[in-house]
């Protein structure tokens, strides 16, 4: 008895413990990109009023601060990174007054569609604007983004996505299995 009652202790102990390290990881970084997406938009008005200058079309991160978006100008934080390895930058625009940033993984801020989709171990979601359709570049942008609602996690970013999602149900199901497994394996071999 006593046995038990240190065991199922300990197990109680444990799962409080892994439970307290959970977090919904994917709306941090969802919310990380869009900050992002709000620092380019916030920096690229500053430029137009500043200056007389024509956007391109669609133009990446990477050379719109070389072209005319000069951090030392025109944003807030010198260095935007992504907060994953898919995201990357660009800009796409109809004209001077109709323009957006967008991720190439989580598409834009002001959008008329959201997709959600899973991203490895995290759930997402990205909007897109039927406007910038007209735009060859956007229609590949979007046609990249729609293969991750047809992607298939592998069972380590399967379970690591229900644990995020909800860490106490997976924590409870996984102490089963272990706890079950161990048993079944105790009285097959009857140690």
């Amino acid at each position: 008895m006593k046995k038990t009652t240190i065991g199922l202790s300990l197990i109680f102990t444990l799962l409080l413990s892994v439970v307290s390290y959970a977090a919904n990881v994917g709306r941090e970084l969802n919310n990380k990109c869009r900050q992002n997406i709000k620092l380019l938009n916030n920096g690229t008005e500053l430029m137009l009023k500043k200056t007389s200058r024509e956007l391109p079309r669609w133009v990446s991160y990477k050379q719109a601060i070389k072209d005319f978006l000069y951090p030392d100008k025109y944003l807030e934080d010198k260095t935007i990174v992504g907060p994953t390895p898919d995201c990357e930058y660009y800009l796409v625009s109809n004209d001077n007054n109709d323009y957006q940033w967008l991720c190439y993984l989580h598409g834009v801020l002001d959008g008329n569609k959201t997709l959600s989709f899973r991203y490895h171990e995290h759930q997402f979601q990205g909007k897109t604007s039927d406007r910038f359709m007209s735009n060859e570049q956007y229609k590949k942008h979007v046609q990249n983004m729609l293969h991750w609602t047809e992607y298939s996690p592998t069972p380590k970013e399967f379970l690591l996505y229900h644990y995020n999602m909800n860490p106490i149900v997976t924590t409870i199901i996984c102490v089963v299995l272990v706890v079950g497994s161990f048993y079944l394996i105790k009285s097959f071999f009857k140690f």
